[in-house]
């Protein structure tokens, strides 16, 4: 049944497990006092399990119009909250949730029940969170080790002057006003990277794009509200290498890399990233060429190999034709996905594969055997582990639900390892230093078991 809560101090002895969080109109967060805090995989609300402390660079916020659920500790019971007194004032709450920072894999959704009317909440990867004592705990797990994209690296008062310096140096290269425009504006570390001189620095190239998927962060005709805006004007080869020689003659280790949240697809664009890659190593042998792509163009891979590409990053949210088909409403299908990703290993680039996770769905038993099928076939070494930005409620009423035994984000992880043991899990690309070696141009990994 609908539950209130009431506001309290914080002395009376604290419960083991994360209690519920609540916010009221104004958005300030208040600790229910006695249900504890639940999440949600797919639909189907569940206590919180594995928990994790609040990393540094966690974001609260809660979701307007979306009830909170919590658990009744004494029945055990998902109880909705529909009132909450708190200092004399009583208030509809609405549920609270945390966006996690990069490395860090959700477990669980937030629990809640969406009003009829409810806003579309923008494009973020919202977690369950609680508090235990005086401590935020989120149903997360750091799932890549690596530092270089951890928030405390990314400094507004390092990067201002960096901007400003570099707009300064290059005052007629559209790409740098690009990378400006989202270091400034979207927060882009990838961007910022490019004026910090550190890492990995972002290359767009693209305002095109042959997929319309649900999640899609620059482009989304007011379906979700969208973080930022596509890049208007496509640089040219020689705006591209010569930020790309910048970079690379900078940061050790450095990566330039094409197919960034503000384009479309960068293979649409082959011609012109060969061309530029030809200038940049005409000019630097230095650090690592990698694209994100949606491998739509498997056709393209021969040129960019041979100019110069490295190492790829391929994105797709399932490995099961229906729910791709569903959610990246392409020009194409999950089996040229396929056939790009075994083309650029037989081409020896480096193949990640882009996963794009959603609890209740990426972690049900038919997910993973289509998921470890395709990495077998295309012999793949690493898979990337993302969370799907999105608000559930648009994809849940987008794609198919999911059937058969869910494992839980934990379970599917500890599950995809065992079977594929020389898989490498992680968040972020590799650089070039990370992979030479392990990998043969033309040769791919013949460790990897079959998957019954």
């Amino acid at each position: 049944m609908p539950t209130e809560g009431r506001g309290r101090s914080r002395t009376r002895r604290e419960p083991a497990q994360p209690r519920l969080l609540v916010a009221d109109d104004a958005g300030r967060i208040l600790d229910h006092p006695f249900l504890l805090a639940a999440g949600s995989s797919w639909d189907a609300p569940e206590p919180l399990g594995e928990t994790s402390p609040a990393p540094d660079g966690l974001q609260l916020v809660f979701l307007p119009g979306r009830a909170p659920l919590g658990v009744d500790p004494s029945s055990g019971r998902i109880e909705p909250v529909t009132r909450f007194d708190f200092e004399g004032r009583r208030f509809r709450p609405h549920a609270v949730a945390a966006v996690l920072p990069p490395a860090h894999l959700r477990l669980l959704l937030p629990a809640c029940e969406r009003a009829s009317g409810a806003p579309a909440l923008p494009l973020r990867g919202y977690t369950a969170v609680g508090l235990a004592g005086d401590a935020f705990r989120v149903a997360a797990r750091r799932i890549d080790p690596h530092s270089h994209w951890d928030p405390a690296r990314f400094q507004a008062s390092e990067i201002e002057p960096a901007v400003a310096a570099h707009l300064a140096r290059f005052p007629h290269n559209g790409l740098v006003a690009q990378l400006a425009h989202c270091a400034r504006d979207y927060g882009c570390c990838t961007a910022a990277n490019f004026f910090l001189g550190t890492w990995e620095a972002a290359l767009p190239v693209s305002p095109d794009c042959d997929a319309r998927c649900l999640g899609c962060i620059s482009e989304q005709a007011g379906e979700s509200p969208s973080p930022q805006q596509r890049l208007g004007r496509a640089p040219g080869a020689g705006e591209i290498a010569e930020a790309a020689v910048y970079h690379l003659e900078r940061a050790e280790p450095g990566m330039v890399s094409f197919g960034q949240g503000c384009e479309g697809e960068p293979s649409l664009h082959a011609g012109r990233i060969a061309e530029a890659i030809r200038a940049i190593r005409a000019r630097t042998q230095r650090g690592t060429i990698h694209m994100n792509t949606n491998g739509s163009r498997p056709e393209a891979l021969a040129e960019l190999a041979a100019a110069g590409l490295q190492s790829v990053r391929v994105s797709l949210c399932s490995a099961h034709a229906e729910i791709f088909d569903a959610y990246h409403r392409a020009a194409f299908g999950l089996e040229t996905v396929e056939d790009f990703a075994r083309r650029a290993r037989e081409a020896g680039l480096f193949v990640s594969l882009n996963l794009l996770v959603f609890p209740g769905l990426t972690d049900r038993v038919e997910e993973l055997e289509a998921l470890a099928g395709l990495l077998e076939r295309c012999r793949l070494p690493m898979v990337q582990l993302r969370n799907l930005d999105l608000d559930p409620a648009r994809l849940l009423s987008a794609l198919p639900g999911p059937g058969g035994r869910c494992l839980g984000m934990g379970g599917f992880v500890a599950e995809l390892a065992r079977r594929l043991p020389e898989l490498e899990i992680g968040s972020f690309n590799r650089f070039r230093h990370e992979f030479e070696g392990r990998l043969a141009p033309g040769r791919t990994n013949e460790n990897l078991p079959s998957v019954s």
